[in-house]
């Protein structure tokens, strides 16, 4: 009908016998390394590779052992100190994930971030660290150690998410923390999609009083305009 229709190929190949010599696993083979073509950006050909298969093999275990590190407590967090230069005193810490799996041992962030970014799973990662970092906070409290704020990266899923400022809310007054003890941490790459529904979720968390800042600034999407229709407090 006159239509024109620009079509790319995203080809996976795996070779008989050096792969495998039945049908079954070539078709399986092949299809890991069309997908894997597409993770890199389509339009492509790519032979599978045994490094292939077992980075997939990996990959699965690991999405299948976060549910499993949650209920059985395996992630645990550490706080990095930011220090004013001027007074040396301690301002506030930011928060990191650490993972040690019983199989596995430690796992570094870079390997299980993005998967679990990809199926969704981060959102109850996310909410998992909130949690833990502000009863953290509320023990700090009750023995003395005051004055500072706690940082937390949120998400850019958590921060899309219906409820996040409700949850904080809630979780907040559960372990009788002011808002304004707490730091979230947001990427610019949360405003590449939808800019205009992030900006409403940071403003219903800021309306709680908790303080935003905004990481990895100047590297992606952001710019000085932007910046006037956010409540960042802090850019990093």
């Amino acid at each position: 009908d006159n239509h024109e229709f620009n079509i790319s190929a995203s080809i996976g190949i795996s070779v008989f016998p050096d792969n495998a010599d039945n049908f079954s696993d070539l078709m399986k083979y092949g299809n890991m390394a069309m997908y894997y073509v597409k993770q890199r950006g389509k339009n492509d050909y790519f032979f599978y590779q045994d490094e292939l298969g077992e980075r997939i093999s990996y990959n699965t275990f690991i999405i299948n052992q976060i549910r499993k590190a949650l209920e059985e407590k395996q992630f645990k967090l550490q706080y990095q100190p930011i220090v004013n230069l001027k007074t040396g005193e301690v301002g506030a810490f930011e928060t990191l994930l650490r993972w040690h799996n019983p199989v596995k041992g430690y796992i570094s962030p870079m390997e299980y971030i993005p998967l679990i970014e990809e199926t969704g799973q981060i959102i109850d990662v996310t909410s998992y660290v909130l949690r833990m970092v502000i009863e953290q906070k509320s023990l700090w409290n009750k023995k003395g150690f005051t004055g500072f704020r706690v940082g937390v990266n949120i998400s850019n899923k958590s921060l899309v998410k219906c409820g996040l400022d409700k949850e904080l809310e809630g979780i907040l007054r559960e372990y009788d923390v002011s808002p304004r003890e707490i730091v979230l941490e947001v990427t610019e790459t949360v405003f590449a999609d939808n800019i205009s529904y992030c900006v409403d979720s940071l403003l219903r968390v800021d309306r709680l009083g908790i303080q935003m800042a905004l990481d990895d600034f100047g590297t992606g999407y952001s710019s000085l305009a932007m910046l006037r229709s956010l409540p960042i407090k802090y850019i990093k």
